[in-house]
């Protein structure tokens, strides 16, 4: 737990405001809104992802949607959701970030008619590259603990992410 403290720090540790894009009047720019798509559990699945910056860009809550597709007759498929915050470093260009977020952990396969998916809590450490002219690309892995898993099965969940998408500035 110590170890996660400490990282935890240095993602989220301040650092000086020079590190942004800065305007014509030398006032920094920092991410406002950023909209994605790619694949992953906040992705939910093959989906898309909007996400809104506050506290200087350093901070982002988010939201996505996403179609889960059957991979073997059975299995189950459908459309998902997901929501998080993420806490990033105050680099430029590349950004660390801390994940917490409820997104689907785990699907019943070989079920035919009724078939669950299960939600859950998790984390991720990832890496964020945002271009002064707004593309964005966003590489992220961790561990969930899927809520609801009948008794006898395994809860924990290996997370990963990956999307390319677009941010705005102000």
């Amino acid at each position: 737990m110590r170890h996660f403290a400490i990282l935890a720090f240095l993602l989220l540790a301040p650092t000086p405001a020079r590190s942004w894009q800065v305007d014509v009047q030398g006032e920094p720019r920092v991410p406002a809104v950023s909209l994605s798509i790619g694949l992953g559990n906040t992705m939910a699945g093959f989906g898309g992802q909007a996400q809104a910056y506050v506290a200087g860009g350093r901070i982002g809550i988010f939201g996505g949607l996403g179609y889960m597709p059957e991979v073997e007759l059975g299995d189950w498929s459908g459309v998902s959701v997901a929501a998080g915050v993420r806490g990033y470093t105050g680099a430029k260009k590349h950004r660390g970030y801390l994940e917490l977020s409820a997104s689907p952990m785990q699907l019943e396969q070989g079920c035919f008619t009724s078939c669950e998916r299960f939600y859950g809590l998790g984390t991720q450490v990832g890496y964020q590259l945002l271009t002064s002219g707004g593309f964005t690309f966003a590489a992220s892995l961790g561990v969930g603990y899927a809520l609801g898993i009948p008794e006898g099965a395994s809860r924990a969940s290996l997370l990963g992410d990956l999307g390319l998408g677009y941010t705005w500035r102000r």
